[in-house]
């Protein structure tokens, strides 16, 4: 049985934990930022209402302000780097994370929400 971190990782459903979440997995091949309506296992819908991942926003917002201090400050304090050239790198850091913040984001928003529907199919192919 897959746990609900592994789920919010592998960006898959949160109700099945077998379908995906988006049609490319990939946080940084894939700069497509299209997503499944619907589970491609279980049906359920991905879009619960309008406006519905505005909170995910917040989630990326927190965890790459805090990557951003973390990163910036690592570059400064340890590798003692110009802070222009620190801020620069991060720039470069960030534009490039952008989609892994956006699915990853959206993951976590909506495994807040959902919970996890254990099946009889579910239990027998864990097994």
């Amino acid at each position: 049985m897959s746990s609900k971190l592994q789920s919010i990782f592998n960006l898959t459903c949160p109700a099945c934990r077998k379908g995906d979440l988006f049609p490319n997995k990939s946080y940084l091949l894939d700069y497509s930022f299209k997503m499944h309506e619907k589970c491609p296992v279980c049906k359920e819908s991905f879009f619960r209402e309008p406006g519905f991942y505005y909170g995910a926003m917040f989630i990326s917002y927190i965890f790459s302000g805090f990557f951003s201090l973390l990163f910036a400050g690592l570059l400064i304090l340890v590798f003692k780097l110009d802070w222009q050239l620190s801020l620069i790198i991060l720039c470069l850091v960030l534009i490039f994370s952008f989609v892994f913040w956006f699915k990853l984001s959206r993951s976590i928003w909506i495994h807040f929400f959902v919970e996890f529907k254990e099946t009889p199919e579910s239990i027998e192919s864990d097994d």
